[in-house]
């Protein structure tokens, strides 16, 4: 899709993990698989991968937006936990699609 192509544009690893020998190498291959061959693909690793997660988090934390986007307590007694998968702060489950081809 056209949002899959636009978001393999600029991946980057973080986290404690993304320290595995070759990991960075397995991510680029398999996203590459999953997008046209013309698609431009860019998978780095973060500077700091072990705090950029923790720094990003506190910086979104201390903006002045940041309540805006939260479910309150009052939200999920009124709605229940499925709320947060329609939530527009949710990490919504989307199956992979099928490896895109170029059109013959």
């Amino acid at each position: 899709t056209e949002q899959a192509q636009l978001m393999v544009q600029n991946v980057v690893v973080c986290g404690g993990s993304s320290l595995f020998p070759g990991l960075r190498g397995r991510i680029e291959s398999d996203l590459r698989s999953l997008v046209s061959p013309s698609a431009t693909l860019s998978v780095t690793l973060a500077s700091d991968p072990l705090l950029d997660t923790w720094r990003g988090a506190s910086r979104m934390a201390a903006h002045q937006s940041f309540s805006q986007i939260c479910v309150t307590y009052e939200e999920w007694q009124e709605k229940g936990p499925h709320y947060l998968a329609e939530h527009r702060a949710s990490n919504r489950y989307i199956p992979t699609p099928a490896a895109l081809t170029e059109p013959a």
